[in-house]
């Protein structure tokens, strides 16, 4: 008799694409995984997974990829379960062992199987259809990307560390669910591969995003573009009119990390470790329409903001902490659903520095000038001194350049 050992229902996604996924023991003791379509109208994204699995075959013959085999029946499609260790397993070990040459060549050994398999074959596409043009901004959004990235069909764009088992010198990819018939940017699936390894565990801090694009060859000029592409498949087309938990993120959580208790406590104190969002929607701004978010700092000390906006917004006003202090304000950027653009902003203290305020009053806040229509998103960074030491010397210096600037003037 066969036995169940594991499920996970994917249905918070739009029905086209809500699974479920079931790993079974069969009565000789061997495993296999099943999917399932959970409603009628994902029947075809379970047999489009079918198609997936000779596509890929053809695909990866030559190098060291392999697709996992599949099997589709009236009422799943029927995977191999694959032993082993992951990519990203192998990956974490090299971090473990301190071996970061180990770690880099891995990531650039990754690289180069993608692109020996999505470029030098029949599947580049230097020229798109309208009807491949109106897909692909379907999936990702109308994001305007140089001319001179190359797109490819055929493309799984899930094709993460997480999802290859290293068996010796075969990769096996097991799970190819999202992958797309029209011509899709290759570094797109590399830069999220990346994105997706360094966002799960603090373990994996010694990396950060700028080495491991590098190690991967991701131009960093594209990086903005592929982050508006990954909201899109997320908000509006995988999870489309549906709140999915990446969505919440924003709303009920922020950054993931090892928290110092001494640390959380002070920032928890002294009110750094909260941030107020008032948004006016043509009635100015009150404490009705606002939310208060406890956010806390990574290891560099830097407190990383990504919010969800509502409808009809006007005007934005983002109040990061509650008492005196020096505000390092280190990026500030809005998304709209084609575009992403830098925030400009005023603040209620002196600026003494490009992106550096003091704020010695207390009650800091930043107002946002340039909120453009239809933006749903920010992603505000920064970095808090509450020293009340550092304060006053900041605050006294400049002062003192405004009274020289004023006594210059006045002299003119």
């Amino acid at each position: 008799m066969e036995r169940l050992i594991y499920t996970k229902y994917s249905n918070q996604r739009h029905p086209d694409y809500a699974i479920r996924t079931d790993i079974v023991c069969r009565e000789d003791g061997s495993r296999v995984v099943r999917k399932y379509a959970d409603t009628r109208l994902a029947r075809p994204h379970i047999e489009h997974m079918n198609e997936v699995y000779g596509l890929l075959q053809k695909e990866f013959a030559g190098s060291r990829l392999c697709a996992n085999r599949a099997n589709l029946t009236d009422a799943y499609i029927e995977f191999e379960y694959v032993d082993g260790d992951t990519l990203e397993a192998a990956l974490d070990a090299c971090l473990a062992n301190d071996d970061k040459d180990g770690f880099a060549e891995l990531v650039k050994q990754y690289a180069s199987e993608i692109r020996h398999v999505y470029l030098n074959g029949q599947s580049v596409c230097e020229e798109r259809s309208q009807d491949e043009i109106e897909q692909y901004q379907k999936a990702f959004g109308k994001i305007t990307l140089p001319v001179s990235v190359p797109f490819s069909k055929g493309v799984d764009i899930d094709l993460i560390f997480s999802n290859i088992m290293v068996q010796g010198n075969t990769w096996t990819v097991i799970d190819y669910e999202w992958t797309f018939d029209f011509p899709v940017p290759v570094d797109f699936l590399l830069w999220r591969a990346g994105k997706v390894y360094l966002e799960n565990y603090a373990n994996r801090a010694s990396i950060d995003e700028t080495e491991m694009n590098r190690m991967l060859g991701v131009t960093p000029e594209n990086v903005s573009a592929y982050w508006q592409m990954e909201l899109h498949f997320l908000q509006q087309y995988c999870y489309r009119d549906r709140s999915d938990l990446y969505a919440l993120y924003g709303t009920m959580g922020q950054y993931v990390m090892n928290l110092d208790l001494e640390e959380a406590i002070k920032g928890n104190e002294n009110g750094t470790n909260q941030v107020q969002l008032y948004y006016d929607t043509g009635k100015g701004y009150s404490e009705a329409e606002s939310d208060i978010i406890r956010i806390y700092p990574d290891e560099k000390g830097e407190f990383h903001l990504q919010r969800k906006l509502p409808d009809a917004l006007r005007n934005l006003r983002i109040d990061p902490g509650e008492i005196p202090c020096v505000v390092y304000i280190q990026k500030a950027v809005g998304y709209t659903e084609n575009a992403s653009y830098e925030l400009e902003y005023r603040t209620n203290g002196y600026r003494f520095d490009k992106r550096a305020y003091v704020m010695e009053q207390g009650d800091p806040q930043i107002y946002i000038k340039n909120m453009k229509e239809h933006t749903y998103l920010i992603e505000f960074d920064y970095t808090i001194q509450a020293d009340a030491a550092i304060v006053q010397e900041k605050a006294a210096s400049v002062k003192g350049w405004e009274k020289l600037k004023g006594m210059i003037q006045h002299a003119k």
